[in-house]
């Protein structure tokens, strides 16, 4: 069991790996399918993370990644499975959830990391800073269109709402 653990989750923050996306996503398709039920995704990255590396320092860009982590898990359904996709890239996948509910929980995302902001920002010399965006898959849905669907528009919040930082969180 421990191994196995140790298979599926990011040592770092304890989310799942995109190793275990990889061998699950197929199964959670089909039984959404199944129940002609719609899955969703959520991609997230965290704005400026290069910035906080070599500004604040590795240790400290480790500590926000868990910070992130443990925000997204905190705050997305019991039912969500929370992956780390890449560096500084979470996946949320969605069980059950149509356009509208990963749009609203995008949101509550958002809304999330700005309250932690007004509690931690000062401790940890930066503020946390997040894009995201979503898609839906339906029956007979690609996976791979819908995670780059939701990766553009990713990309898009994050040039519509961070363009002129000049790096720096």
């Amino acid at each position: 069991m421990k191994y196995h653990e140790l298979a599926i989750k990011d040592p770092l923050t304890g989310l799942y790996n995109r190793h275990f996306f990889n061998e699950i996503i197929e199964q959670e398709m089909a039984g959404a399918e199944r129940r002609t039920e719609p899955i969703s995704f959520i991609m997230i990255d965290m704005d400026n993370f290069k910035w906080i590396n070599d500004s604040l320092g590795h240790l400290t860009g480790d500590r926000l990644l868990i910070q992130a982590a443990n925000l997204i898990k905190n705050t997305v359904r019991k039912a969500d499975l929370v992956f780390r996709f890449g560096g500084d890239e979470f996946l949320v996948l969605m069980r059950q959830a149509d356009g509208g509910k990963s749009s609203h929980m995008a949101r509550r995302l958002l809304q999330t990391v700005d309250r932690w902001n007004k509690d931690h920002a000062v401790t940890f010399g930066c503020k946390l800073s997040f894009s995201a965006g979503s898609s839906t898959c339906g029956n007979e849905c690609d996976v791979n269109t819908a995670l780059k669907e939701a990766d553009e528009r990713m990309y898009e919040h994050k040039m519509k709402t961070h363009i002129g930082s000049g790096g720096k969180p």
